[in-house]
């Protein structure tokens, strides 16, 4: 019995070594691969970055939103600001041609401003035809902008054609549209009048009878596209239970055109209306355009005029400063006018209450 204790006492320390010797084994590999993978991870692995303060956060911030907004903050200063101070300051000089400086010359170019736009004949029938121009865009484009923007608002049948069609000048660039419609009036309009039997068919851009109409023909046309998506934007943004209401209530188109979309979309209006007056003296019908500097003398506005003082082909320094004592005469006209139909139209316009 004893010899049967000692022998099962030495399988089963036998056993028990050989189960501590596995452990031990399993252990060591265990640690093998657990060191491997703490080593590729160190060296795939870049040590995690302290986390920075709230305060040094927030001067990255500052920086980044500085660095952000001092280019365009430069391009207003200089390109605005800068050169409206220039401009001013140009209105009480003269430029010395002999000398190449400009010196101060007081109230000498708005007086003489003042002067050409009163009696020179040239000159002061050009003010004449500025006025016709915007009475032209107010009483034919404004209404055919709505009017148009109203048919693809409600996508009457062919809106998407006349959208194509009055959307094209303002995709494509403007001397490709100017070249487009040049050639038109030019070659495929006197086609037309021949073969219906007109001979000698003018050229309406260069007869001084109808290149003025023609000139306000393509500004209205090529201005249709960023009014149509501002007013057909400002359309849709009319709620739908107002537009079902008067349906329900047998409100026709004209009715709901009438005293449901324009009330609705009056301060859009007020804005395109407002900002028109300064064209006044700064629309030049894109003439430069078509002629360069040599546009005839019986169709050029105000604004083309003095334009063509600053860039013109025989433009100088000298010409500068009668250009600037222009621009800030129209600019004491035009700044008031402007506040005073702002305020009409606020005042007398339709009120929407919701």
């Amino acid at each position: 019995m004893e010899n049967e204790k000692k022998k099962e006492s030495v399988f089963v320390r036998a056993a028990k070594a050989v189960k501590n010797g596995l452990k031990k084994a399993w252990a060591a590999v265990k640690k093998f691969f657990y060191d491997v993978s703490v080593a590729v991870y160190r060296k795939t692995h870049k040590k995690p970055r302290k986390i920075r303060s709230y305060s040094a956060r927030r001067r990255s911030e500052i920086l980044f939103l500085v660095c952000l907004l001092a280019y365009p903050i430069l391009i207003f200063f200089v390109g605005y600001v800068y050169v409206n101070i220039n401009s001013v300051l140009l209105t009480f000089q003269t430029y010395d041609i002999d000398k190449g400086v400009f010196y101060w010359s007081g109230l000498t170019n708005i007086k003489k401003v003042l002067s050409d736009l009163i009696s020179d004949p040239v000159i002061s029938p050009m003010f004449g035809r500025s006025l016709s121009s915007y009475a032209i865009r107010m009483l034919i484009g404004f209404p055919l902008n709505i009017i148009f923007a109203y048919v693809i608002y409600k996508k009457i049948p062919f809106s998407g054609l006349f959208q194509i069609v009055l959307f094209l000048p303002s995709i494509i660039s403007s001397m490709v549209v100017t070249l487009m419609f040049k050639n038109f009036v030019d070659y495929i309009v006197p086609a037309v009048f021949s073969a219906f039997g007109m001979k000698n068919p003018p050229n309406l851009l260069f007869d001084y009878q109808t290149a003025f109409g023609m000139q306000n023909f393509y500004t209205i046309w090529v201005g249709f596209g960023s009014q149509l998506i501002l007013y057909s934007g400002a359309m849709s943004r009319i709620p739908d239970s107002i537009v079902e209401f008067g349906e329900l209530e047998g409100i026709t188109m004209f009715k709901e055109f009438w005293h449901v979309t324009i009330p609705m979309i009056w301060q859009t209006i007020t804005i395109f209306l407002v900002t028109g007056v300064a064209t006044i003296f700064t629309g030049q019908l894109a003439l430069f355009n078509f002629y360069g500097t040599n546009a005839p003398t019986e169709i050029q506005t105000i604004g083309y005029y003095f334009f063509q003082r600053v860039v013109g082909e025989a433009a100088t320094y000298a010409d500068y400063p009668y250009a600037a004592a222009g621009g800030l005469l129209f600019t004491l006209v035009a700044a008031p006018v402007t506040l005073l139909a702002r305020w009409l139209l606020e005042k007398f316009g339709p009120n929407v209450e919701f």
